[in-house]
């Protein structure tokens, strides 16, 4: 039942998020220089703002579980339209990377941030993150550990490392992550007992708050800003209770950077990026929680308020601030 209710979601987000989600009917910006990196260990597009003055600040973009790159893409483009040069990482699913979503190294995201801070077009003190679901995730992890990101835009997240993803034999009890080769501390999958579906599935197999271990995620470690984007009826997992599971751990610690939590009560999972033109394009959306209109709404709401808040973040903070 995983294997088919997981390889659902995979078909799902690559089609919510990527390009043909994107649609607007406000006049397009001029299309941004697109360059494929394909090296060892990376693969990437980078979209480079036309007309931006440099230095720019930059945005990592990490698509979700569906794996590949086209939803990624999708985002770093329109967010290169917005003056930042966007690069959209592959982690897994794709030409010269893993086939499955386990023990990907965090370092694939040090070798994009890495390639980032040295263009001569990017300004090093003003760099972002943005991902959605697994995307999130890794967002939040990568910005536990890496001080130069100062924003990082976190759509339906999580607040601790979760078991692997292996569409091909579900039953393999893996990592998501690691570092140096070895695994990163994950919460397994309760599938000891029948579930109703994934939801059902991730809300029995999250611990109880205090309790999730090593596999929580260090946010209080993260030098910049924080945005968490959530829907209260998220088909995939309670990206709404543990997005305020990190505001309070953020608070505990005195986090002194800003953070902003917008929860949308009647939306679901895929709620990160621009709306559609219609409700009825907002249609499908509902296939991973909420209603064709609240997410419609959501996204219509959420997207601006990510856009102010990325340049608040980003564009409006002076070098070194």
């Amino acid at each position: 039942m995983i294997r088919r209710l997981l390889a659902a979601l995979a078909v799902l987000i690559f089609a919510l998020t990527g390009p043909a989600a994107a649609q607007s009917s406000a006049p397009a910006p001029p299309d941004p220089v697109r360059v494929e990196v394909r090296e060892p260990g990376l693969v990437a597009n980078l979209h480079i703002p036309i007309g931006a003055q440099a230095p720019s600040p930059a945005i990592l973009v990490l698509g979700g579980s569906e794996g590949g790159i086209a939803s990624a893409d999708g985002l770093a483009r329109r967010l290169a339209r917005e003056g930042y040069v966007a690069m959209a990482v592959a982690y897994f699913n794709h030409e010269g990377l893993p086939p499955a979503l386990t023990d990907i190294p965090l370092e694939t995201f040090d070798r994009a941030l890495d390639r980032l801070l040295a263009r001569p077009d990017v300004d090093p003190s003003r760099i972002g993150i943005m991902g959605a679901s697994k995307g999130a995730e890794a967002a939040l992890l990568v910005a536990s550990r890496r001080p130069e990101i100062r924003a990082v835009v976190a759509g339906t997240p999580t607040n601790v490392a979760w078991q692997g993803i292996d569409f091909s034999d579900w039953t393999k009890v893996r990592a998501s992550w690691s570092v140096g080769g070895k695994p990163v501390a994950f919460v397994p999958y309760a599938t000891d007992k029948p579930f109703a579906g994934l939801r059902d599935l991730y809300d029995r197999s999250l611990p109880a708050e205090g309790k999730e271990g090593e596999a929580l995620i260090r946010v209080e470690r993260i030098n910049g800003d924080v945005l968490l984007i959530s829907g209260g009826e998220d088909g995939l997992w309670g990206a709404t209770p543990m997005s305020e599971r990190i505001e309070r751990r953020l608070k505990a610690h005195r986090f002194r950077h800003r953070v902003e939590h917008l929860s949308y009560p009647g939306a679901g999972h895929a709620i990160l990026g621009p709306p559609p033109a219609s409700v009825e394009k907002a249609a499908p959306l509902a296939q991973l929680g909420g209603t064709a209109q609240a997410n419609l709404d959501a996204r219509a709401d959420a997207w601006p308020r990510t856009l102010a808040f990325l340049a608040a973040a980003l564009k409006e903070k002076k070098r070194g601030h």
